[in-house]
């Protein structure tokens, strides 16, 4: 019995590494946060400090839960696994969870400004792009 293999085009490979080091960076800035220290946080703007106790312990969770989440999906999708389609869209739906809480309940742009959108903004894009994207290699077959 023979299988037969769709082959992906290189535009699949180029975003299957940008999904990667994308969602690498998420996991160092996630692990950055982890590691602030009393001495960092007593440098950091009194408003900033004010923001960052806004947040409680289960917005950290989440936090992990997407950047984690989103960096095996990208390594999932670039081996080519149909699972990496359901593991962004665990990380989308906990961005969406985080950036909720950011934007709508602790209010960041009352604090930060209107420019502190923007990051929020492209996170939930690319998330989305992501998880469409992968959506198109399941129908494409380039996912087994």
């Amino acid at each position: 019995m023979t299988t037969t293999s769709v082959k992906p085009p290189i535009s699949f490979w180029i975003i299957s590494a940008l999904a990667i080091i994308w969602n690498v960076m998420g996991v160092l800035a996630f692990i950055g946060d982890l590691m602030i220290t009393d001495e960092l946080l007593a440098q950091m703007p009194e408003t900033e400090r004010n923001l960052r106790a806004q947040f409680p312990e289960w917005s950290t969770t989440v936090y992990g839960i997407a950047t984690i989440s989103g960096a095996i999906a990208a390594l999932l999708m670039s081996l080519r696994k149909k699972l990496s389609h359901y593991v962004f869209l665990i990380s989308l739906l906990a961005v969406l969870v985080q950036m909720y809480y950011t934007i709508f309940v602790v209010k960041v742009a009352d604090v930060m400004g209107p420019t502190s959108l923007i990051f929020p903004i492209i996170i939930i894009g690319i998330g989305i792009f992501l998880l469409a994207y992968t959506f198109y290699a399941l129908k494409k077959q380039w996912l087994k």
